[in-house]
This record gives structure tokens, sequence and C-alpha cells, in this order.
């Protein structure tokens, strides 16, 4: 918040590798947290788009030695991993969608370089092609 705002205010682009979304949807689907700490959530400024770096959740489970509990709903099974990953990507879309907020996904199963080449690309896509132009300089 306190990096995030003064930039915003300034027009500036801001992109952040994680937001609150994902958190709070995590958190609400596993019901362990009390309703008035959403609510504190939701006075945070939208997202202008959310760029989905995606994986299909049975091979991130796979490349994964442990989880977190913030990462299944209660066994660390991949059953359980791939419901829970489900879960926060539908909840995710539609709280965009609810909100307004921009979609793109790209896919994280490619090589890094080319990962890298399509997250600049929905930048351009979204902010035009200054985007990159400013990543040069």
């Amino acid at each position: 918040e306190y990096w995030t705002r003064p930039r915003l205010a300034a027009a500036q682009v801001v992109v952040l590798d994680s937001y609150y979304y994902r958190f709070y949807i995590k958190e609400r689907l596993r019901g362990i947290v009390p309703d008035y700490f959403y609510t504190s959530l939701e006075s945070l400024p939208d997202a202008g788009t959310v760029i989905l770096a995606r994986v299909d959740p049975a091979i991130a489970f796979r490349r994964r030695q442990r989880f977190c509990v913030h990462e299944i709903y209660a066994e660390s099974t991949e059953a359980d991993f791939v419901r829970f990953q489900g879960d926060v990507l539908a909840a995710l879309r539609d709280l965009c969608q609810g909100r307004g907020v921009g979609w793109l996904e790209i896919d994280a199963s490619l090589p890094p370089a080319v990962l890298a080449g399509d997250f600049v690309a929905c930048v351009e896509k979204k902010l035009g092609s200054s985007a990159h132009d400013a990543s040069a300089a």
C-alpha cells in the first residue's frame, strides 16, 4: 500500500508479482479469517489488469516438494491441491469480472525467456508499445 498508492496517484504503471486478490480468495475458501478482514482488503485500489501466469495444477503439484497451508484445503495430496487451485482460479476470475478488472493469461509452462516475452506482450497489449520502450531505457 505504501509503495503502490503513491505510484498509482502519480499515474505510473505498477507491476506486482501478486496482489491481495489471491490472498483474499485463498483465505475466503479456507474460511479461517473473520469477515471484517475482507472489508479492509476491499478498500484497497483495484488492479487495472490481472496477468495470470498459468500452469496446470497437476503439473505444479508434481514440481513441488512441500506445500503450505495456503495452497491446499486440508491434505497434501494431488487431488486436494488440484481442487483447491482450481477453486482459487475460478474465484479469481469471478472476482476480477465482478470488479471490472482486466484478465489476461500466459502459459507458465513455457521456457522462462518465452514466458518473459509473453508477459511483455501482455503489458504492451494493455498499455501500448511504449511499455517495451520504457523498459529498454
